[in-house]
């Protein structure tokens, strides 16, 4: 993960393009929903208290900024920068790394990738989505780890955003059932009155840090069977 210990607040993205993770393109991987939620949730047991303190606290502020901040572009200046807090803590959890509150915010030092990420994203799903629809759907899914590439490995929204479809790709179907059933996890959390997406909402970000974890990890380190959710880092 970006290291942040000698940087100012905000994170300036490195240049690294889509040749320097062709390696990391080129791999292969399986796709194992079940597993990916199993692990999901074991990230979220971690740190559950702190987890749903964060998730109220996320909630109204985007309500807030939606009220509040009459363009959408002002809001998402507030509510993506949460959202990716959400992220770090997750690939936090996953490598046992020491957490602490404030690390939830530390998604905004990365709001101008994240939001340039947000409108060229929803402005390309949105095209698709009105020519025919499911280019739409494909967008969507494609795009599903650019944000956890942003913030870890510190690159822009654009190599992110073909790094994340281009690996998506290899078994997009596979990766459009896993956002699928996501998904129905968090409409069945809205029953009752919402209050279940307090615990469904972090724990699919988790799930899908697992994924991540699991597609974009080393391969020298994923022959070896090593699994950092199961061995301990250095704090």
């Amino acid at each position: 993960m970006t290291d942040y210990t000698d940087k100012p607040f905000f994170v300036s993205p490195s240049q690294k393009g889509l040749a320097d993770f062709e390696q990391l393109i080129q791999g292969d991987y399986q796709v194992t929903i079940s597993e990916w939620l199993k692990k999901g949730w074991e990230l979220f047991k971690k740190d559950a208290g702190t987890t749903v303190v964060f998730t109220i606290i996320a909630v109204i502020v985007y309500v807030l900024a939606g009220y509040l901040l009459p363009f959408g572009i002002a809001s998402a200046a507030i509510s993506l920068p949460l959202f990716a807090g959400f992220i770090i803590i997750a690939l936090m959890l996953y490598r046992n790394q020491k957490t602490e509150f404030v690390r939830y915010f530390w998604g905004f030092r990365h709001l101008v990738p994240l939001l340039l990420f947000t409108i060229v994203s929803m402005v390309f799903i949105l095209i698709g989505t009105m020519i025919l629809v499911v280019p739409g759907i494909y967008l969507t899914v494609a795009y599903l780890f650019a944000p956890y590439l942003i913030v870890d490995k510190n690159i822009d929204f654009w190599p992110a955003m073909e790094i994340s479809r281009k690996k998506v790709n290899k078994h997009f179907f596979g990766m459009c059932a896993f956002c699928v059933v996501l998904l129905a996890i968090n409409i069945l959390g809205c029953i009752p009155l919402f209050l279940g997406l307090f615990v469904t909402l972090p724990c699919s970000i988790y799930a899908v840090a697992a994924a991540y974890e699991d597609i974009f990890s080393d391969p020298a380190k994923k022959e070896a069977g090593i699994t950092a959710l199961s061995t301990p880092q250095p704090q």
